[in-house]
């Protein structure tokens, strides 16, 4: 077989899209809010040891409350939100969203137990599971195919950027908050509590603004109407051969991906004595840095690869960054933290480029009708094996095989995570050579107005 594709359809000629304005007016809310929407979920990640000693709990009970708690609802609420981002206004959507993850960030401030902030964990993955699944479908509505794949990647890279500034401003934030006097801290609160009140502030000025933005029409619809889950799940199921490979790989490279920002910066702490700031500043540069480059340099490789006519250009892109994230990962096992940061930078840069691959992707082969959902399903699927089995699995391997060790939380990383890694690559270069090439083939081919196969 050929890796040569044959040329692509014509770049949506016939349908209505938004003015440039309009499409990069959208785009840049929906960056805005992943990247307020990542601050909220991974400042946690800057706090582990204060909430650990505030609360008394373990590393387990950490993941938990990183992974688990947040993942749990984050998918089945997607799931639900997905079917509804494929029938209702997909702004007041986000915008709804929005506002309950920034409420539920703010309670996390106030909580005074497990229990309590586990809850509040759980809130926010629900408000945060609206962004996704409706974000993508409004960019397939707003960009023509050929843009698509850099709409996406720009919209993904908002959640890196968002983990950065965690890191990077929850540091100096954590940092302030503990020098503050007591009696300037509203409800004597501790610091890690202030910490959660203050970045759930950012994302309330976003609400009247996606309440405002114009809803853009529906384009590249098949049937016409909206499909039921069944029918998604069996239309994907008929074209498991195509989706399957994106699928798994999106999985797989969850668990590096969640793990690592998880538990990278604890790491840091644990075994180079870092205090919060110094560890905030220094991941949160390099995430911005390395986000911002791998982002746009994976969507400029898949573009190259489409535009010189192969086959498969976002799986190989893929495949590439894969590999790239398994030497990264060797980061845990260094010993000085300049090659500590050398090698977790190509983790970083390679992490960033895979998510928006995968979704523009999966946004050029569903349906109009169906792509709210399949990205639900995907991140559901995602998240349940990434945040909450992956994040989970790392801090039971440091409880329970290196309790006693500086960097344990590290050596836990990598051996949950590089195999994970590994496996994405072999799953994308045979996926490369089995299936046809789906960045080239539309909806219509397979799925009929009743939601059945021809």
């Amino acid at each position: 077989m050929s890796d040569r594709a044959d040329p692509p359809p014509p770049d949506g000629e016939g349908l209505s899209y938004p003015s440039p304005f309009r499409a990069n007016l959208t785009l840049a809310l929906l960056f805005v809010a992943y990247i307020f929407s990542f601050l909220d979920r991974q400042i946690l990640s800057l706090m582990v040891d204060p909430v650990r000693r505030s609360l008394d709990i373990t590393d387990f009970q950490m993941s938990l409350l990183q992974g688990f708690a947040f993942s749990i609802f984050f998918v089945i609420a997607g799931v639900v939100i997905g079917r509804l981002a494929d029938r209702y206004r997909r702004t007041w959507i986000i915008a709804g969203g929005i506002l309950l993850w920034s409420l539920m960030t703010a309670a996390s401030g106030f909580a005074g137990s497990f229990m309590v902030l586990f809850i509040a964990r759980i809130g926010l993955g629900v408000g945060e599971a609206a962004l996704a699944p409706a974000g993508f479908s409004l960019l397939s509505d707003s960009f023509r195919p050929s843009r698509q794949v850099w709409a996406t990647s720009i919209f993904s890279l908002g959640s890196l950027v968002g983990g950065g500034l965690a890191f990077f401003v929850g540091g100096a934030l954590i940092e302030y908050l503990s020098q503050t006097p007591r009696p300037f801290q509203i409800l004597d609160l501790e610091p890690w509590q202030m910490a959660f009140i203050c970045a759930s502030l950012p994302g309330l000025l976003l609400v009247p603004a996606l309440f405002m933005l114009p809803e853009p029409d529906r384009l590249g619809s098949v049937s016409g109407t909206s499909q039921s889950l069944r029918q998604t799940v069996r239309y994907l199921w008929s074209r498991k051969n195509e989706y399957a490979p994106f699928f798994a790989c999106a999985v797989l490279l969850g668990i590096p991906n969640y793990g690592g920002l998880a538990w990278f910066p604890t790491h840091m702490i644990r075994a180079f004595n870092m205090g919060p700031l110094e560890a905030g500043s220094t991941l949160g540069a390099m995430l911005l840095a390395g986000s911002i480059l791998g982002a746009l340099s994976g969507a400029a490789l898949t573009d190259f690869l489409r535009r010189r006519g192969y086959r498969n250009p976002h799986l190989r892109t893929i495949a590439t960054m894969s590999v790239g994230i398994a030497i990264g990962l060797g980061a845990s096992f260094m010993s000085t933290v300049g090659a500590t940061l050398a090698l977790w930078a190509i983790a970083l840069f390679c992490m960033s480029a895979y998510f928006g691959i995968v979704m523009a992707a999966l946004q050029t082969m569903t349906p109009n009708e169906m792509r709210a959902s399949t990205t639900a399903i995907l991140i559901m699927v995602m998240s349940l094996c990434g945040m909450g089995l992956g994040v989970a699995l790392i801090g039971a391997v440091s409880d329970i095989f290196f309790a006693d060790v500086p960097a344990g939380i590290g050596r836990s990383l990598a051996i949950v995570a590089i195999p994970a890694a590994l496996l994405s690559a072999a799953v994308a270069i045979r996926g490369m050579r089995g299936a046809s090439s789906t960045h080239t083939s539309g909806p219509a081919d397979a799925f009929s107005p009743a939601g059945e196969n021809r």
